[in-house]
């Protein structure tokens, strides 16, 4: 496979492919679209070849239960005795294709002959091309070079996957061999599109946090493993402190409703710097360096001035990496930067654009509004600090915690007092675990991330309970097996 096309292969986004074959659509317009959706939903959650399902019937997947009715079966076992469990929200969805199939006999095939007749290899490969989201619309389908007419494409997909939610072990490398057909680790890498076993990185960043954002999580709350009763209104065990964290999506969906025109430059400057943190799981102090040429490359729109906003952003051993809200939110706090410039934000290219300087400017120097202090009136250099006082200075590490705790307070955040500077990395690796349970390569990930001692510490750095005589966390659940694990974010 070209590097070209393993680039596609790279950008693909499983969690919105899944949302979308999930979300219900037009049946009687797309009559064999959910046809041929069904055996590709089928494909891309099992790692089962695409061409081996099209002869997959009804009842290979449906059954009656003791009243008469249909339902899905919890697992199907089609191919060398292996067990393919179908998650529920999958389970779901094809019951609603055989609905609107009109329930057709077990017997028949879930894609009959009638759309084969039509079909050839080539044009069933570019209908999955288009709906992987490879081609985008029916003009790029054209383009050869977006094309990648491969029979095993789904399952590179869904190997790709369980790589990248459950990191690679010897487990997981037998798992996808056993489910390939595949003898030996190098056939496996070379079939997935990789190099070596080095090209396989178990990365934080990948772990999708914030519910709503990208779709994620959009068919239902996500599975909960850490199962404390453990935040800002409880106390400590033994102690009259209370704990100095609460669930991330609470604070996350705090931050986010908050808009940042009713507020200065210093609240504007710590709700940001809250959210990157809480976001990334790094200290806050650690960003206080951070200019805005870390987030923004400046360059033309034409003959207008524009600012486009990074991806992620590298800081010491961290990449930090930017959601869709919190983009929006750095976005906004750099356009009031530009008072005095007519400037538009393009969201879904997350690009700042100066149109032009507003003519004979009343005000210079410093400006101020409802008589705090907020800026001068000058176009800012992105070699200015991101987060500022209402001077204009650069926070600073030993006022940080008492900065973080008054713009708390101005913006209503009842658990000001109880915050700390550590409170945003708790929760942040709070919820990692409350999202992928106890799986090992995303604890090891987490002690290095927090650059802990030891499994031990993390715990105790998180106020996670463990059981007497063991470093096993007392609450902690885990995925029973691979199929639900791929699909946590959905």
């Amino acid at each position: 496979m070209s590097k070209n096309k393993l680039t596609l292969i790279d950008n693909i986004d499983y969690s919105h492919i899944i949302v979308d074959l999930l979300t219900p659509f037009d049946y009687e317009k797309k009559f064999t679209k959910y046809s041929f959706n069904t055996i590709v939903l089928v494909a891309l959650t099992t790692g089962l070849p695409l061409k081996g399902l099209t002869s997959l019937k009804w009842g290979d997947i449906l059954e009656y239960d003791e009243k008469g009715r249909t339902k899905c079966l919890d697992r199907i076992n089609l191919e060398r005795g292996y067990d393919f469990s179908i998650s529920n929200k999958v389970r779901k969805q094809i019951l609603t294709f055989y609905t609107y199939r009109n329930q057709p006999r077990f017997k028949r095939l879930i894609i009959d002959d009638g759309f084969w007749k039509y079909q050839t290899r080539k044009k069933w490969l570019t209908k999955l091309n288009y709906t992987v989201c490879l081609c985008k619309t029916k003009e790029s389908i054209q383009d050869k070079r977006l094309e990648i007419l491969n029979d095993h494409l789904t399952q590179i997909i869904f190997g790709r996957r369980v790589i990248e939610t459950c990191g690679y072990s010897n487990k997981i490398a037998n798992f996808l061999k056993g489910l390939y057909n595949i003898k030996t680790s190098q056939q496996l890498f070379t079939f997935l599109g990789f190099k070596s076993r080095n090209d396989f990185k178990y990365k934080l960043s990948n772990i999708s946090l914030a519910e709503g954002v990208n779709n994620r999580f959009s068919l239902g709350e996500p599975k909960s493993f850490l199962n404390e009763n453990k935040h800002f209104l409880k106390l400590k065990k033994g102690s009259n402190e209370y704990y100095p964290f609460q669930h991330f999506q609470v604070f996350y969906d705090f931050l986010n409703i908050l808009r940042l025109g009713y507020f200065d430059v210093k609240v504007k400057s710590v709700l940001v710097l809250l959210m990157i943190s809480l976001t990334n799981g790094i200290r806050p102090s650690s960003l206080l360096k951070l200019i805005w040429s870390d987030f923004f490359v400046a360059g033309k729109n034409g003959i207008l001035d524009c600012y486009t906003l990074k991806d992620s952003i590298k800081i010491s051993r961290h990449q930090i990496k930017l959601d869709h809200n919190t983009k929006k939110k750095i976005l906004l706090q750099f356009k009031c930067l530009f008072l005095n410039f007519d400037s538009e934000i393009d969201i879904d290219n997350y690009q700042l654009t100066i149109l032009k300087e507003l003519p004979d400017p009343k005000i210079h120097g410093l400006i101020t509004i409802d008589n705090k202090l907020i800026l001068k009136n000058e176009a800012p250099s992105l070699n200015d600090s991101c987060f500022i006082t209402n001077k204009m200075n650069t926070l600073t590490q030993p006022s940080l915690n008492r900065e973080i705790k008054n713009a708390l307070r101005e913006v209503g955040f009842q658990h000001a007092d109880k915050f700390k500077t550590e409170s945003t990395m708790i929760m942040y690796g709070r919820r990692i675990l409350d999202l992928k349970g106890n799986h090992t390569p995303t604890i090891r990930a987490l002690v290095k991330h927090f650059n802990r001692r030891s499994k031990k510490d993390l715990f105790k750095f998180l106020y996670i309970d463990f059981e007497r005589g063991s470093i096993r966390p007392k609450y902690l659940g885990e995925f029973t097996n691979i199929f639900e694990h791929v699909l946590y974010d959905i």
